[in-house]
């Protein structure tokens, strides 16, 4: 079946599941006794437990409310919530993609304008965010692109970490040289997502640019064959292995990375923790987040990537838009809820559930570490277009064809093309 098909047949299917369950959603909201507040998430099974906990607390706390929990997977939720705000029967509050945004707000006005709230004062001012001009939702947490690196490689080849991108270069010869021909100083770099944004990391240290200019790429042609000469030179200096040698997935799950065979990745800080759960410990791994690697000279920008991880909403059709921000406050600012919920949400971005969790030694480690390389210094927030589907398949086909072709096609092709796919898919995307 045709995906966009099967994609409004899931929606209409919905649709008819909610007006078959119209008269309980719609049952009253005050009885007289408590008032109802609906409360929807995605997410595993840790999240899921945290937050009926969560509700649980805040019931007790407010013996007047009675919460309804509404959870799936990942897979779908999108899909849930378009069936619900197409009859006006989406919850209170929700849990957002900061991706939906576009779908489900694009004008501003999809949900409740938050600056009208006077309860949510506990929130830095970029947690606010912002369409024409309308407070739509608030940021919760945010991750940082960053590089983490294991030592140990390191070490048996008798080098120090690298800092600049000429130094892991130099050591790409050395783990050649000294450690075989399947070793490499990075190599956990997925050639769809990773090595991507890699390379616009790379550019943006070299041209102090952002990815997005007035909804197009903001870099030039003769910038971007800058960019695919370097992802080039990352293939023919070992710093990464080429499609041919490895050209399955560079996860948790891959060989070189857990035999220790790859010695870094550039992955997002919220999933350190995953990578090195994977690691065989009898090739004794050490890892540790490292500063970015910078440019000998001329450097104008730190070249880190910051997303938006997760956002919370709130209905306009909620009849109570105060309890629901009410309850986002609980979420992050009571010390029961703040331990309970833990990292489940990643770093909490709200001021006090960082100090709860760090006075209970619970924001520490690498994930922390992570996310600290983005908060320390200048950054660059991923554009909300940047991860539509469209948009990322556009610059991802170019990348897959460049690094496939193993020096068939040119950095000025890739070039040409990526501008060419990329501009057109933005373009879509905000259609």
């Amino acid at each position: 079946m045709n995906k966009k098909i099967k994609k409004y047949a899931i929606v209409l299917i919905m649709i008819i599941l909610l007006f078959s369950y119209n008269h309980y959603i719609n049952m009253p909201r005050d009885n007289g006794d408590f008032t109802t507040l609906r409360v929807s998430w995605y997410g595993g099974d840790n999240r899921n437990r945290a937050t009926l906990e969560i509700i649980r607390l805040f019931e007790e706390a407010n013996p007047h409310v009675k919460v309804i929990p509404e959870f799936t997977g990942e897979e779908y939720h999108f899909e849930r919530l378009v069936a619900q705000m197409m009859v006006g029967e989406e919850p209170d509050l929700m849990q957002i993609d900061y991706n939906w945004y576009p779908s489900l707000s694009p004008e501003g006005e999809g949900l409740f304008n938050l600056a009208s709230l006077k309860n949510l004062n506990e929130w830095p001012e970029e947690s606010f965010l912002s369409i024409n001009g309308n407070e739509q939702g608030i940021v919760t947490s945010l991750a940082s692109k960053v590089f983490f690196i294991n030592k140990t490689p390191f070490e048996q080849a008798g080098i120090p970490i690298p800092e600049t991108w000429e130094e892991l270069m130099e050591a790409g010869h050395i783990f050649q040289e000294r450690l075989g021909e399947y070793y490499y100083p990075l190599g956990s770099v997925d050639f769809y997502d990773d090595l991507p944004l890699m390379t616009f990391s790379y550019l943006s240290q070299k041209y102090g640019k952002d990815i997005f200019e007035d909804e197009e790429v903001a870099f030039t042609r003769d910038e971007l064959i800058d960019g695919f000469d370097f992802v080039q030179s990352l293939f023919d200096n070992y710093v990464i292995p080429k499609y041919v040698i490895d050209p399955t997935d560079k996860d948790n799950e891959n060989r070189g990375w857990i035999s220790g065979e790859y010695g870094g990745a550039y992955k997002w800080n919220s999933q350190i923790d995953l990578f090195i759960g994977s690691m065989d410990p009898s090739a004794n791994p050490n890892v540790a987040v490292v500063p970015y690697f910078r440019l000998e000279t001329g450097q104008v920008h730190s070249g880190v990537f910051e997303k938006i991880q997760h956002t919370f909403a709130i209905s306009n059709n909620s009849k109570q838009p105060e309890l629901a921000a009410e309850f986002l406050n609980f979420m992050y600012t009571n010390e029961s809820a703040v331990l309970t919920q833990g990292l489940t949400r990643s770093i909490p971005l709200n001021n006090e559930a960082q100090r709860i969790l760090k006075e209970a030694d619970r924001l520490e480690g690498l994930q922390y570490e992570g996310y600290l390389v983005g908060r320390s210094t200048d950054t660059f927030l991923l554009h909300l277009y940047y991860e539509n589907y469209g948009v990322k398949l556009a610059y991802n086909e170019v990348f897959e064809s460049f690094v496939s072709a193993d020096g068939a096609m040119s950095s000025e092709e890739a070039a040409d093309m990526l501008l060419s796919n990329f501009n057109i898919a933005v373009q879509k995307a905000m259609q």
